[in-house]
């Protein structure tokens, strides 16, 4: 998810879709592009937000610190203090480096979702930013 879209994600925006299977659905409203979207998000995730704690179901689940009726701005302070305890600030790892990480492994697994998931709407822009071809992918189309 882009990091404007994790701030505004509310509580009702969580959705069971079958046994352990659970999306976050990103409205058009707070969509960069536009359109709504559902991500997937792992049962590990699901954890950590439920170890937050709802506090309503038309809540924040990122709120500010100072009023939480107001999405979070940044994530940068938390974000480097995570870099710094497992050795990777100054190396280059920004969330959007993340992100692009996780399209491209999805990419390789279902383009069409991948595209879907991550709010690209139009294909070209997915194509340029995420999808890069290497020879491996190219020789699993013939099996080798």
């Amino acid at each position: 998810m882009r990091p404007g879209e994790c701030f505004q994600i509310r509580w009702n925006r969580l959705t069971m879709k079958g046994k352990n299977r659970y999306t976050i659905t990103i409205p058009a409203d707070i969509d960069k592009t536009g359109y709504e979207h559902n991500v997937p998000i792992s049962m590990r995730l699901l954890e950590l937000f439920r170890a937050i704690g709802i506090k309503s179901d038309d809540s924040l689940i990122f709120p500010s610190p100072k009023n939480p009726n107001v999405p979070r701005k940044s994530i940068k302070e938390a974000f480097d203090k995570a870099l710094h305890q497992c050795g990777l600030y100054g190396k280059g790892v920004t969330p959007y480096a993340l992100r692009r990480t996780r399209i491209t492994i999805w990419d390789a697994i279902d383009s069409n979702a991948a595209r879907h998931a991550a709010g690209h709407v139009p294909k070209d822009v997915h194509v340029k930013h995420y999808v890069k071809m290497s020879p491996e992918r190219l020789f699993r189309l013939v099996g080798l």
